[in-house]
């Protein structure tokens, strides 16, 4: 059933949020649409500016010598170096519409944060065209539903994805796509970066379908976002409910072992295609991921704890916690 909920975030930023009135002004002055005048009199009047700055950088900004030969040269590097130590203001509360998603994966996003982007369609679609990039519905489509949002996976050691197709590049002074390529005459879109930095993070391409990177190489791993999150949310739910867990590499050899003298049942999910995974689960003790995209389908197996894990095998296995802080 398809629904509509509003989503509240709880935003654990570690940069400061700057308000929309003050970020677009730093932005009119770098494209220079406002005078150096005209700017040097709005700091000495915007009360505002000494509430949302750190301390040093009001003081370099309300003790900046506005009559200097290279004053907007100048000025301009501060003003961009400020905007990368900021977000902008954003509202708290995001509605995501239409979409055929359980209430885990809107519990997992509850507990992620929320960061300010452009998520207007209208303007989206300008960024696109500003870069010569083909517009796509559905590509459009994840950037109004799911910028901004991030999630995670774990309390103390995390992963999960910040989704977003965009990042601010402080020296143009404007939002631009990310990463973009072109393969087989087909786009596909970086669309999501790693919570915490790292590596490139999953793609999206013009049909909406969802791409792990890895080694310069595209991975189809989801047909839509929602199989995407709902996969992640699997382990997001059993991290939950206990936040350490014991996890290893198997096979269908062993998994099959596993079923014959063990009760498992297969987790369904609407949005589950069936043809990239599966997951499989006891009384909640242990966990298995099938990856059905290799040629000898390989799993991932999480128990809760080493009891459970040598019960299964019968011995003694090693296994490494997840999640981890790697």
């Amino acid at each position: 059933m398809k629904s509509s909920k509003k989503i509240t975030c709880h935003s654990n930023l570690k940069k400061v949020n700057l308000s929309k009135s003050i970020f677009n002004k730093i932005i009119d002055f770098i494209r220079k649409q406002m005078d150096l005048k005209d700017f040097e009199q709005w700091i000495y009047t915007c009360d505002e500016l000494s509430d949302e700055l750190e301390y040093d950088e009001y003081l370099k900004l309300i003790g900046f010598n506005f009559h200097s030969k290279d004053a907007y040269y100048s000025l301009n590097k501060i003003l961009k170096e400020l905007l990368n130590n900021h977000t902008v203001e954003q509202t708290n509360e995001i509605v995501i519409s239409g979409l055929n998603i359980s209430d885990t994966v809107y519990d997992m996003l509850l507990e992620g944060k929320i960061v300010g982007t452009v998520k207007e369609r209208n303007e989206i679609i300008k960024i696109f065209e500003e870069e010569g990039i083909p517009v796509f519905d559905k590509v459009i489509d994840f950037q109004e539903q799911f910028s901004g949002i991030s999630f995670k996976i774990g309390k103390t050691f995390y992963k999960g994805f910040e989704m977003n197709l965009l990042c601010f590049d402080a020296y143009k002074g404007k939002y631009v796509l990310n990463y973009v390529t072109k393969k087989d005459g087909k786009f596909f879109f970086e669309c999501m970066d790693f919570y915490f930095g790292g590596d490139i993070g999953p793609f999206i391409d013009e049909d909406g379908k969802i791409y792990d990177f890895c080694m310069g190489n595209l991975f189809l791993c989801a047909d839509s976002i929602e199989e995407f999150l709902e996969d992640e949310a699997v382990k997001y739910y059993f991290v939950s409910n206990n936040d350490k867990w014991l996890n290893r590499g198997t096979n269908m050899i062993e998994i099959n072992e596993f079923k014959r003298t063990n009760s498992f049942h297969k987790i369904e999910k609407e949005s589950f295609s069936g043809k990239y995974f599966e997951w499989w689960c006891d009384e909640e003790t242990v966990f298995i991921r099938i990856d059905l995209t290799r040629k000898y389908s390989y799993a991932e197996l999480y128990c809760k704890d080493q009891n459970v894990l040598k019960k299964l095998y019968n011995a003694d296995k090693s296994a490494i916690v997840f999640p981890s802080e790697y």
